[in-house]
């Protein structure tokens, strides 16, 4: 038998039960409202203290960003091996969003958790003695965004980036050449690099926005650590050999690898992969990566010595006669085709070459490849400067039409927001740990959340920017999408409007606490 609740008696049997109370009284301290509005009807079986919501007639559903981010959130629970390390994991995503303007510091996390009177050792064990792994947190976020991709294959974005650091004696830190150095003076920094897959997901397809860049993997990439001065020939020959094989090239493909073995594992056999990648990742290591159902897609450089298979030659493979993308580019007899691509928020006309069948004698051998030159954007007198470099990819799909494929590249831009979000708004490498756990883990976790804020940002409302989820100043552009910061303030506005989503939620109160904490 169930009974339908008044807002009052939904209040009264809250107090009455002992997590309801515990929840409504930290609400009550953000809130200090005297008066709620119920916008929902509540049963409640006879003689049980399980509440469960429904929506009113009056109102047509739809998942809101903190429904969709505590969702997601709760596909964690097979990564961890205890309910309890479970709910440490929620409530630290939750206090990590909240932790807006602070400096992200395992200390200022547990902080946000409003853990005022208790020491953060929790957190640092946390990290550095529980088991569980990085990769169970990103592979619900790889289930939820394999849906968005109807071609037949997923588009993933693959780039590193470096964490600066200051303390000497953290693992996996080194010096790295800095990218912000200017090219007539190259700059060193101290610290991580990292390796990120992000999924492209083709919002344009759908909703008419950009697209948006999931991350679904970090991996830690540390260089091999170069032998002193009186280091032995042996030593030093391990360390050539230590370099081919632990390189960035080689940590990539290895991942690459383990990735398409979790979608053959989740029935995904039939999904190829299309990696994105950057002119770092066009050589032999990358390119040749056998495994069926794996492509890659890089930007080569202008002077890359290529060829067509030997006709008519006697025994020779590979023609005498050479060419290089610069050599297309400027031939005349190989016409511009021209199409429309989406970016800039927006559908414009980029003009390409295409040539099939193309062989890199001294990288890929005769390996056949597919080569595109896209024509660089004119000067537009009076308005701002496009970028007016021509671009030159290689790549191993020769299925894939080829407007699809320089989609794809055009989408590659996004993992560069990822970067300036994951550094600027969410802090990554921020954290003051040395364990060696840790100093791969909370990275990893904090991009996972990260992650985890932007799917559900896409199932909430489709990515899309309106007045209803933040008003701006009038002096202010309207944007195309939200920004972080506009959804770390969207999850705290929609708590503080809507309460009764606590119990519905199953929000603990170190998870309040985290959302609820101010935001500038």
């Amino acid at each position: 038998m169930e009974t339908l609740l008044s807002p009052h008696s939904w209040l009264l049997s809250c107090l009455d039960h002992t997590t309801g109370l515990r929840q409504w009284s930290i609400v009550r301290k953000y809130f200090l409202l005297p008066k709620i509005k119920i916008n929902f009807c509540v049963k409640k079986r006879a003689g049980s203290q399980n509440i469960s919501f429904f929506p009113s007639k009056e109102e047509r559903y739809i998942m809101s960003l903190l429904e969709a981010f505590i969702f997601l959130l709760q596909l964690w629970r097979p990564a961890f091996s205890s309910k309890r390390s479970f709910n440490s994991a929620r409530e630290y995503a939750c206090a990590m969003i909240g932790a807006f303007g602070l400096k992200k510091t395992l200390s200022n996390v547990s902080i946000s958790t409003g853990k005022l009177d208790e020491k953060p050792s929790a957190i640092y064990k946390f990290f550095s003695l529980l088991k569980w792994g990085p990769e169970d947190l990103f592979n619900p976020i790889i289930q939820n965004c394999l849906p968005w991709f109807k071609k037949g294959y997923i588009a993933i974005g693959v780039d590193d980036s470096k964490f600066k650091k200051t303390g000497k004696k953290i693992p996996n830190t080194s010096w790295h050449r800095d990218p912000m150095s200017p090219k007539f003076h190259v700059n060193l920094i101290w610290g991580l690099r990292f390796l990120q897959f992000s999924a492209l997901v083709p919002l344009y397809d759908f909703f008419g926005a950009p697209c948006r860049a999931i991350p679904i993997r970090f991996i830690d990439a540390p260089p091999v650590k170069k032998p002193g001065k009186k280091a032995s020939d042996k030593e030093r020959e391990e360390y050539v050999q230590a370099k081919m094989t632990h390189s960035l090239s080689t940590i990539f493909v290895n991942h690459a690898k383990k990735l398409r073995e979790y979608l053959n594992s989740i029935g995904q056999a039939s999904l190829r992969i299309i990696f994105v990648c950057d002119g770092s990742f066009c050589n032999t290591v990358c390119l040749t990566m056998s495994m069926v159902g794996m492509d890659i897609l890089a930007r080569c450089k202008k002077n890359a010595v290529l060829c067509f298979a030997a006709q008519d030659e006697g025994r020779r493979q590979y023609s005498k006669n050479k060419f290089n993308p610069e050599n297309v580019r400027q031939d005349e007899s190989i016409p511009y085709r021209k199409g429309q691509f989406f970016y800039g928020g927006q559908h414009r006309a980029i003009r390409y070459k295409e040539v099939k069948n193309v062989l890199w004698q001294r990288v890929t051998k005769s390996l056949p490849l597919r080569l595109i030159v896209i024509a660089p954007i004119p000067y537009e007198h009076g308005g701002r400067k496009n970028y007016r470099e021509p671009g030159y990819l290689l790549t191993t799909d020769l299925v894939t039409p080829v407007e699809e494929l320089i989609q794809v590249y055009l989408d590659r831009l996004q993992i560069e927001y990822n970067f300036r979000d994951e550094k600027s708004v969410f802090g990554v490498g921020e954290a003051q740990v040395r364990n060696e756990k840790s100093v791969t883990r909370e990275p990893a976790f904090t991009v996972a959340v990260y992650s985890a804020l932007l799917l559900a940002s896409i199932m909430s409302h489709g990515d899309r920017y309106s007045e209803e989820r933040d008003l701006l100043p009038k002096w202010r552009k309207v944007p195309i999408r939200p920004s972080c910061r506009m959804l770390m303030k969207e999850l705290y506005n929609e708590l503080r409007n809507a309460p009764e989503k606590v119990i519905k939620l199953k929000l603990t109160e170190e998870m309040i606490h985290g959302i609820m904490r101010k935001v500038a």
